[in-house]
C-alpha cells in the first residue's frame, strides 16, 4: 500500500516526453515499445529511414524515469532487462488516456515557435503531432489551434 502510494505521487507530474511515450505505446497496434539497436526506444509500426533511424524514437533515459514511474513494466519477451520490451502499467495507461499536457521541454517549445513563425513545416515533428499541436499537412505539418494556444500559455 505504502509502494502503491509512492508511486502514485511519482506520477502526478508526468513531463511531455513521457506522455509522448504513452500516448505513442497507447496507438500502437502491438502495444509495446521495443529497444533497437544503438538504445533507440520505438515502437514496431514506426518506419525507418534510409539509415535505418527510426521516424521516432524515444531516449533510454526518457524510459528508464518510466519504469521508476511505475508507468512501464517489462513485456517479458526477453530474459535481459536492457533487451526487453515494455508495455504500459495501469497507471502508465491510465495517464495516457487522461493526463493534461504538461510544460514542453526547451527544444519542443523552440519547435512550436518556428510552426507558428512559419517555419519548420518542413521537418519532422512527431512529439509535437503526438500532443495534437501540428497535424500533418501535405509534405510536412501545421502548428493547430492547440499549439498555438500551448505556446501562448508558455510564453517567456
Amino acid at each position: 500500500m505504502v509502494r502503491a502510494m509512492a508511486t502514485a505521487r511519482k506520477t502526478a507530474h508526468v513531463t511531455a516526453p513521457q506522455l509522448v511515450v504513452l500516448r505513442r505505446i497507447l496507438a500502437s497496434q502491438a502495444g509495446y515499445i521495443m529497444r533497437m539497436p544503438g538504445g533507440f526506444w520505438t515502437t514496431p509500426e514506426t518506419t525507418l529511414s534510409s539509415r535505418a533511424l527510426p521516424s521516432w524514437y524515444a531516449a533510454t533515459q526518457t524510459i528508464a524515469s518510466c519504469e521508476r514511474a511505475g508507468l512501464l513494466g517489462r513485456a517479458h519477451a526477453y530474459d535481459e532487462p536492457w533487451r526487453d520490451h515494455r508495455r504500459l502499467t495501469l497507471i502508465g495507461e491510465g495517464l495516457a488516456r487522461t493526463a493534461q499536457i504538461p510544460a514542453l521541454t526547451p527544444a519542443m517549445r523552440r519547435n512550436l515557435a518556428d510552426f507558428a513563425q512559419g517555419r519548420g513545416h518542413d521537418f519532422d515533428a512527431p512529439d509535437l503531432d503526438t500532443l495534437g499541436y501540428v497535424e500533418k499537412h501535405g509534405d510536412g505539418y501545421r502548428i493547430t489551434a492547440d499549439g498555438i494556444a500551448a505556446l501562448a500559455r508558455t510564453r517567456p
